[in-house]
């Protein structure tokens, strides 16, 4: 599990070059809102990798922590991640980390920065505000979802990876659509 960008012309190139073996591989690559800028996993650490040049900054970590899936704030300052399971937000200026005290994978911002949409471990689909208030339950008791999921840009709308396919849930009447034809898929982008 290797990272590769490639460009307009076809130049195809290794994102993240370490000096030490992987053991899990390089995996949920997020671009920050400058596009110059990345947020990837590599063996259960998060880097932070500036394109033009290759350099990797890793998210300080303890050695025993298993920090996973980072998404980058609309504004690029701050990331939301799960640190041994649980919900933490970065300041990437800073490196200063600030625990939500929520059980949560797959942390995606919603548009506007006012909500943090996650999945939790009994595959519930729930939003928290960024500094930890505001914790509601999103899903429709019998629907399992996983920690796949993306907002729509205008923020009105989460599609997530359920047991029924994809499925469009809106945060505010927390109306559910499954998406027809989509049983299997995952890893949705909007």
């Amino acid at each position: 599990g290797a990272i590769h960008l490639v460009d307009s012309t076809g130049h195809f190139s290794r994102l993240f070059e370490r000096q030490q073996p992987f053991v899990d591989g390089e995996a949920w690559m997020r671009y920050l809102p400058d596009g110059r800028t990345v947020l990837l996993n590599s063996d259960a650490k998060i880097w932070r990798i500036v394109l033009a040049t290759g350099a990797a900054d890793p998210i300080p970590s303890p050695a025993s922590a298993v920090d996973l899936r980072a998404s980058p704030s609309p504004d690029g300052l701050r990331a939301v991640f799960s640190r041994n399971g649980f919900l933490s937000i970065i300041d990437l200026r800073s490196k200063s980390i600030t625990p939500l005290g929520v059980e949560g994978y797959g942390a995606r911002w919603s548009p506007d920065g006012a909500w943090i949409a996650y999945g939790d471990v009994d595959s519930g689909l729930w939003i928290i505000r960024p500094n930890g208030t505001g914790v509601r339950r999103l899903n429709v008791a019998g629907i399992g979802y996983a920690p796949e999921i993306d907002w729509s840009p205008d923020g009105k709308w989460i599609v997530a990876t359920t047991g029924l396919g994809l499925t469009l849930v809106d945060p505010v009447s927390l109306v559910t659509l499954p998406l027809g034809q989509t049983k299997g898929q995952r890893y949705p982008a909007w």
